[in-house]
């Protein structure tokens, strides 16, 4: 959760409240992309980090070293890390990269990231889609200078993929209330309910 750290000129958000913020940011901007068809971009954009925050947070909810939302390189360096600091607590714990929107995808589908019966399963369409909303992501992020046409026809389908997937992860996952106590979990999803249901309802495929 946030933490009042007793200055107006700092902001501290950990994993979780920053998954519900863009979550209920994807909320917010579904409602807008009717008559303002450029919040497809913001909405791409706030929705790719939600399910980025959902996966997160459901890997590490089943991994104590916290290593499993690593890029592959990543990983084995903090393994080798935290092995060796049992011999030599001096030794500096190395740089760390978060695996990308894709990797954690495929972790969540694989008992050896996320175990039996927390493992999720995904259609091919909706892996589908969760790879176009990646792939517009990367070309918002890494923008070049040309002009975009877009067909938004498809987002809406793409939405309503990626709202099922962040559900599977945290309101039908059982353990979305560890470390959480029982008022933050009702609060929290609560919240997550609330967005869901808005930006199912916002973006529905006619």
């Amino acid at each position: 959760m946030r933490e009042d750290v007793g200055q107006e000129n700092w902001l501290s958000v950990d994993q979780i409240e920053d998954f519900v913020d863009s979550l209920e940011h994807s909320a917010r901007l579904s409602a807008c992309t009717r008559d303002e068809p450029r919040n497809w971009k913001w909405l791409i954009l706030a929705l790719h980090s939600a399910l980025h925050g959902a996966s997160v947070w459901a890997l590490c909810r089943h991994d104590g070293t916290q290593t499993n939302v690593l890029d592959s390189k990543s990983r084995a360096s903090m393994l080798a890390w935290l092995y060796n600091t049992r011999r030599n607590t001096k030794l500096s714990a190395p740089r760390t990269r978060m695996a990308s929107l894709m990797t954690l995808v495929e972790r969540v589908q694989e008992r050896e990231f996320l175990p039996e019966p927390y493992t999720i399963e995904l259609d091919y369409e909706v892996v589908c889609s969760i790879r176009k909303l990646n792939d517009w992501r990367n070309r918002f992020v890494h923008f070049e200078p040309v002009t975009w046409i877009m067909e938004t026809g498809m987002y809406p389908e793409i939405v309503q993929h990626v709202a099922s997937t962040i559900e599977k992860l945290t309101l039908e996952d059982s353990t979305a209330e560890q470390l959480l106590s029982p008022m933050e979990a009702d609060q929290i999803l609560g919240r997550i309910r609330l967005a869901l249901a808005k930006l199912r309802t916002n973006v529905a495929p006619e």
